[in-house]
């Protein structure tokens, strides 16, 4: 086989998957209600697409991959210390006015906190083996993110971080990880008893099965290209209305501007085709991940196989009642964390293949 040959098998071997979902993407668009919204609504993909190959290009080589890995946990540290700093001077008692005072498009939701969720198995995982002084970096970051989830009452969130971290530590240290569930539980129980049980409060708010039903409505009616991306918000009450719903009987009568399932939304915007398309990307690098886990030789590597892997559970988790592709950031981890599986999956296998030489 040709030097061409292995170089399109090597795309084909790794990049596949998100060919794919991009080809989904574009099949969507083509065949949406509104093809000019949704080509704007998918801007962020061409920032995600940069981001994937510069990780790809530049984490050719173990330590690159490590210092990537910690150089997006020190952006995220730096907004959440800018996301707390401006809660504290704001004073604001709700979530969503204290979202509201953050004053940016990035972060407008309370529930936008997953995104420090996803990063934190990475910083974790990154900063296994490292020396100390990364150790207190890393601490200090997830205290950061515990503390922002915290504050801006997101029930998901909060589960979904000790999942994150219990993940990490069970396939680093298999016998630390009940213990670790033990004592994130009782952390979490305890700081929400202290601050008078917000979380505990929310549980039974904002029940999302209208929303949810409107969606698989919109699936119904097109399910083989969907309505388009980013098209829920405007069809979502006409919808809500097929689904049986009437507005005026409704506890929330605003407009929904996503599904709050990720899946769901691919359903009702991208058809069969697009959920397909997800769950493949998905799937493919939690394999690559999981893979890369078993294959590295070192706790160093095994670390970061790990971190990864947790970080892609954590977003896949994260989907089934909550983010959108019409967030920006989180389009743009889902790539980034696609990216670190392939360079590390990679990075791996040319290790492989120096020591068979």
């Amino acid at each position: 086989m040709g030097f061409p040959e292995k170089k399109i098998m090597c795309i084909l071997r790794y990049h596949w998957p998100l060919i794919f979902f991009l080809l989904a993407a574009v099949f969507a668009t083509c065949f949406s209600v509104d093809y000019r919204q949704s080509i704007s609504i998918q801007f962020s993909f061409l920032f995600g697409i940069s981001c994937y190959f510069l990780i790809v290009t530049l984490a050719g080589k173990h330590d690159r991959l490590r210092f990537l890995l910690l150089a997006l946990t020190a952006v995220f540290f730096l907004v959440a210390v800018f996301v707390i700093s401006r809660i504290m001077i704001a004073g604001m008692d709700t979530p969503t006015e204290q979202v509201h005072a953050l004053g940016t498009h990035f972060f407008s939701v309370p529930n936008d906190v997953l995104m420090f969720v996803v990063v934190a198995p990475l910083a974790l995982g990154a900063t296994w083996v490292a020396g100390w002084w990364l150790r207190c970096l890393a601490i200090i970051y997830l205290l950061l993110a515990f503390a922002v989830t915290e504050s801006l009452q997101s029930r998901q969130a909060i589960v979904l971080f000790f999942i994150g971290l219990v993940v990490v530590i069970a396939l680093m240290r298999p016998r630390w990880s009940v213990p670790a569930l033990l004592v994130g539980s009782v952390i979490g129980v305890a700081v929400d008893a202290l601050l008078g049980w917000p979380l505990s409060h929310k549980i039974f708010l904002f029940p999302r099965t209208y929303v949810w039903q409107a969606a698989w409505a919109m699936f119904t009616d097109r399910p083989w290209t969907g309505q388009g991306p980013g098209m829920f918000k405007d069809l979502y009450f006409a919808f809500l209305a097929k689904a049986g719903y009437f507005f005026q009987e409704l506890s929330d009568r605003r407009t929904m501007p996503w599904a709050h399932s990720l899946y769901l939304e691919q359903l009702a915007e991208r058809g069969i085709p697009g959920f397909m398309a997800l769950l493949y990307l998905l799937g493919a690098s939690m394999r690559l991940a999981m893979k890369s886990w078993r294959q590295s030789s070192s706790d160093l590597m095994r670390g970061q196989a790990a971190g990864i892997l947790a970080a892609l559970i954590v977003f896949a988790l994260a989907g089934l009642a909550e983010t959108t592709l019409s967030r920006i950031w989180v389009t743009i981890l889902l790539f980034i964390l696609t990216a670190f599986s392939v360079a590390m999956a990679e990075s791996l296998s040319g290790k492989t293949a120096i020591s068979h030489h």
